[in-house]
């Protein structure tokens, strides 16, 4: 649309022109080209055509225009309601870029239409601000913590307390890291360990304050929704002071938000905004997302179609029910002046100029401290659990924090060094190859200490996620160093047959071995178990009893003992991690061989060699039976031993074709 001052010179000329006409022929019909114009300018100029209106208690078709600022108004705040895809943000704009030099808007939605505005983009998950004065507020008013009594003023005191004494994002985790180290009071440090979790949430991928302007749009989109929240409220406190300026924030669930002792600045400065000259533009999906005493501090009002509770809401305050049911797509409710239904202009917006930038070849040396790339610098240093990465483009410097390797992608350092260089993957390469040099034998002892017992995949995956690095890789490297180790007798590798005859490799300290490692089978026994539906329990005497009748004792063969005779069960079953260990323990099993005693295995195969002896059925039938019974090695051969009495020749053919078949 052409701008206001060029459609009033066009006004004044078609007014002027034909009058000046008239006096000089009077010709009536030149007394119509002036009305013409009038009518011309006065529809370019309207915001919305009035399409409906309710009177007389029905809904009645008009034709009108409609002007945002045609009436007087106690202030300009705005009050937008709909559900998804109906116009709130084509109304929010329209009305943003043509009554205000001076806007802020906040933005929560990927590539929406304020990124059209004329004004500058600002991305806010390129920043990290860390603002002593308004964390607390921010990070209660973001979770919401449903904590009553004495724990709602320990939340807030330890985190006030942890803040004060913090600089930026990595001091306060390291602070609070110390502080769950020395605290004592079990409340204190469950408290403290709940937010830490809450705090990693948090944790922005930029560093440094957000930059403030009064023309611009910030974009929160990459952000995650707790982030969305605690930074919106951040900023927020930040603009409480402005005036003369128009404040827009689409999707109000983000911020208006309330607990028992705090809610947001935006409610502070709505309530002063008419004092300052600020308008503030809030669209929301549902006006139960906005406080109840704040809704009287919007003069203006417009719905969309809504449904549901927001149906029964505005119902109550007085909106014809008939009227709402009457809306089409892109038309909405005035509310404050008779109940007019409007249908906006479309936001058109201005389109974004694409740069076109030279990029340059990147060449990636490593000096021992950090990568230089051509006049670049990038250096990664440890910062607790993050890795702290500064980079430097001449007299510019970046800085922000990543858990992981593949999180750099993540960040506004790889986007600068995507606009700058043709070949971005090389500079990742080139860093992967040179934090490669880890120390795997610290890095496994490390992951043993923390988890006890793992597989040398489970060690694998930990030290990958750590740095960055493929699963196959590390798993390569580790098979190497998990060898050497176990033959210098610093860690212990423990082979394990499961309930289904794969074997895993587990590996553990010296010192934790016994325990770990027999903790393990008991554990792989009882869910086994519960899997027969079979009732398993510990005990004193022995290691588990199962539905009080059996017991079983594991041995791991790390003691050169027997295990003792056991007279009160009507079994004792000695289990073992693999066939090495069963050879030293007359009659134990492994974990395969008792999953198959428990399931009843024995019985069918005790059964079939008898119908097959007694010439019931034939051989291939008894095979059948053992191989569907899963029972196998020397289980199976102490069975089918104990048959010999009943025809030597017959068991003898037996062995024979199971061991034919690899049965045993």
């Amino acid at each position: 649309m052409p701008p206001t001052h060029v459609l009033k010179a066009v006004e004044m000329l078609g007014v002027v022109i034909p009058l000046l006409l008239y006096l000089q022929w009077k010709h009536p019909y030149l007394l119509l080209v002036p009305l013409a114009a009038l009518s011309i300018t006065s529809l370019l100029e309207a915001d919305a055509i009035v399409v409906k209106e309710f009177r007389e208690g029905k809904v009645r078709y008009t034709l009108g225009l409609y002007n945002f600022r045609e009436s007087r108004k106690a202030n300009e705040n705005v009050l937008i309601i709909g559900t998804p895809g109906k116009g709130k943000t084509n109304v929010m704009d329209l009305l943003i870029s043509k009554y205000y030099d001076r806007f802020i808007v906040f933005n929560f939605k990927r590539g929406d239409l304020h990124l059209k505005l004329d004004a500058e983009i600002i991305d806010v998950s390129e920043y990290g601000p860390f603002d002593r004065e308004s964390f607390v507020e921010a990070f209660m008013l973001t979770f919401q913590p449903r904590i009553i009594g004495e724990v709602v003023s320990r939340y807030a005191g330890l985190l006030m307390e942890l803040v004060n004494r913090s600089e930026d994002w990595v001091t306060l985790l390291r602070n609070l890291d110390e502080a769950i180290r020395k605290e004592k009071d079990r409340i204190n440090k469950t408290t403290l360990m709940s937010l830490k979790e809450k705090i990693n949430l948090l944790l922005p991928r930029g560093t440094g304050e957000i930059p403030i302007s009064d023309r611009v749009v910030y974009d929160f989109s990459s952000l995650n929704d707790y982030q969305k929240c605690f930074f919106a409220e951040i900023l927020l406190r930040k603009l409480r002071e402005m005036s003369d300026i128009a404040i827009a924030i689409d999707e109000a669930y983000n911020i208006f938000r309330r607990t028992e002792h705090h809610y947001s600045a935006a409610e502070d400065i709505i309530r002063g905004g008419r004092m300052r000259n600020v308008a503030f533009i809030v669209a929301t999906q549902s006006i139960l997302d906005m406080p109840a005493p704040l809704i009287s501090q919007f003069d203006t009002i417009y719905v969309f179609s809504v449904a549901g509770p927001d149906l029964e809401r505005l119902r109550s305050m007085g909106v014809p029910e008939a009227l709402i049911r009457s809306l089409s797509n892109y038309e909405c409710i005035e509310m404050r002046s008779g109940y007019r239904v409007l249908r906006f202009k479309r936001f058109r917006g201005k389109p974004r100029e694409r740069k076109v930038v030279r990029k340059e070849l990147a060449s990636v040396s490593y000096d021992g401290r950090g990568f230089n790339i051509n006049d670049c610098r990038l250096e990664l240093r440890d910062a607790g659990d993050l890795m702290e990465l500064i980079f430097w483009d001449g007299p510019r410097v970046e800085r922000c924090y990543v858990k992981r390797m593949e999180d750099i992608r993540e960040t506004k350092i790889w986007r600068i060094i995507e606009s700058k260089f043709s070949n971005p993957e090389e500079v990742m390469r080139r860093i992967r190859e040179v934090r490669r040099g880890i120390d795997y034998r610290s890095e496994i002892i490390e992951a043993l200490i923390e988890h006890g017992i793992l597989s040398g995949s489970s060690i694998a995956r930990i030290i990958a996620n750590k740095h960055g690095l493929s699963e196959d890789s590390a798993k390569f490297a580790c098979i190497t160093y998990l060898r050497r180790m176990v033959e210098r007798g610093e860690i212990m590798r423990n082979e394990l047959i499961d309930e289904f005859g794969r074997r895993t490799v587990y590996y553990e300290l010296p010192s934790a071995s016994e325990s770990r490692f027999h903790d393990l089978i008991i554990e792989r026994i009882e869910v086994m178990c519960r899997k027969l539906g079979l009732k398993a329990e510990r005990a004193n005497d022995v290691d588990l009893i199962v539905n009080n009748v059996i017991g079983i004792e594991v041995e791991t063969g790390k003691k050169s003992r027997k295990p003792p005779e056991r007279s009160n069960y009507d079994e004792v079953i000695v289990v073992v991690p693999n066939e090495e260990v069963r050879r030293r323990y007359e009659g134990s099993m492994t974990l395969n061989e008792l999953y198959a005693k428990l399931r009843g295995a024995d019985k069918w195969v005790r059964g079939s060699v008898q119908a097959y002896i007694e010439g019931k059925k034939d051989i291939n039938w008894m095979i059948a039976v053992i191989e569907k019974s899963g029972l196998r090695g020397e289980v199976l051969r102490r069975e089918i031993e104990a048959m010999r009495e009943m025809d030597e020749e017959k068991v003898r053919r037996i062995e024979e074709e199971c061991r034919r078949r690899n049965l045993i």
